[in-house]
């Protein structure tokens, strides 16, 4: 299963790139997050993994993640892998 979500936000290209990118504000923009386990310090950029803590459900679950293109500001994409192989 793939996942995409597309949005139309009212904010500049280049602040919602910031945000998307700095894993201290994952918890502003993403409903189930529970924490970070790990992160690098400052913004995101290719090659950057980290790992999160997301919640759903009741259920607590960690999420490697991996950005794989990071075209500051109009696109990034990042892959996952969580448990019982999802990614």
């Amino acid at each position: 299963m793939k996942v995409e979500r597309t949005i139309d936000i009212a904010a500049p290209t280049e602040r919602v790139y910031d945000t998307l990118m700095d894993p201290d504000m994952l918890d502003d923009w993403v409903t189930i997050h529970a924490g970070l386990e790990d992160a690098p310090s400052g913004d995101l950029t290719d090659g950057s993994e980290l790992t999160q803590v997301l919640k759903l459900a009741g259920r607590k679950f960690h999420v490697r993640w991996r950005v794989v293109e990071a075209d500051r500001p109009k696109r990034v994409v990042w892959e996952g892998r969580g448990p019982v192989r999802t990614r």
